[in-house]
């Protein structure tokens, strides 16, 4: 596995350094690992691996949606069927917000919702939800509805595989900008991901 390079920074003036009533320092520094984190995450799952990692969709199975903008009873269904039965112990739905408001208006024939919500669960502590069975979770870089999009995916998150060089740095420098009296602050992480099985490691929607 590689080691791609992400990087983010701010440049902020010494005034609002100087003035600030709260540790702006730690704010900024907060803030900055946050946005790296989603950087990272979003080439997680989209990622091409031309100087970046190789995402999940990338590498998954595809299988259609009836049409775009809507999704049946049994496309649920065919992504687990869609790949290998070893792959799918410890599988996981990842779907977009638009797909889980889609799902929670599915019913069986008995008329029971196929989104199953824990009674337990709150949302504070995020909602708990399963489908036939498997959990599913909120992804926020997936896609919505529309054609070509894939708002769902399925697999055992376990077969892809992130290398983590050094964890997310952030440095902050007093030089660099000394002629504009501003401070640049600076977050970096070397990281990598990919499947790391030869099977179908995960299944994905496409909206057709």
């Amino acid at each position: 596995m590689n080691a791609y390079k992400v990087t983010t920074a701010i440049v902020v003036s010494t005034e609002l350094l100087e003035d600030s009533a709260f540790d702006i320092s730690s704010y900024i520094t907060s803030n900055l690992a946050e946005r790296l984190s989603r950087t990272m995450e979003e080439s997680y799952m989209n990622g091409d691996g031309s100087s970046k990692p190789t995402g999940i969709i990338g590498g998954a199975t595809s299988t259609d949606a009836a049409a775009a903008g809507v999704i049946g009873t049994g496309d649920a269904l065919k992504l687990i069927a869609s790949i290998q039965p070893s792959s799918r112990a410890g599988g996981v739905f990842y779907a977009s917000d638009e797909a889980i408001i889609e799902l929670m208006g599915l019913e069986d024939l008995d008329g029971r919702p196929l989104l199953q919500q824990s009674a337990s669960s709150t949302q504070a502590d995020g909602v708990q939800m399963s489908l036939y069975g498997y959990p599913v979770k909120p992804n926020y870089n997936l896609g919505t509805l529309a054609a070509a999009q894939n708002p769902i995916i399925f697999g055992n998150p376990k077969n892809y595989v992130i290398r983590d060089v050094r964890g997310i740095t952030v440095k902050r420098s007093d030089e660099v900008n000394i002629l504009n009296d501003q401070v640049v602050f600076i977050a970096t992480a070397r990281v990598d991901g990919k499947v790391i099985t030869n099977n179908d490691a995960f299944a994905k929607l496409t909206m057709v």
